[in-house]
């Protein structure tokens, strides 16, 4: 019994169009897999800037220090108002 070790036409063709289909496919699941992380990380960092604006704003005004049913504050710059008050009722948070 002897095994033919010669490489036909239609078999280099065969697996070459297989390898590409395999590559193609490793490379669009990268890119999926890169784009989920990328995304995750920006809407991470998106909070983190909402967050330490929160933390400069409340570091500024003196909101921690507002007692309830406190008067409203009005700061302005330019044209842009923004009321600042504490609600008599008391909010619980996590």
């Amino acid at each position: 019994m002897s095994i033919d070790t010669t490489i036909t036409i239609d078999t280099a063709l065969n697996t070459g169009l297989a390898l590409l289909g395999y590559f193609y496919i490793m490379f669009c699941a990268g890119r999926w897999l890169s784009l989920l992380l990328l995304k995750k990380w920006n809407k991470c960092r998106k909070q983190d800037q909402r967050q330490k604006a929160m933390n400069a704003f409340s570091e500024a005004f003196g909101i921690d220090s507002m007692e309830p049913g406190d008067p409203a504050r009005v700061i302005s710059r330019g044209d842009v108002v923004i009321l600042v008050y504490r609600s008599e009722e008391k909010n619980e948070r996590d």
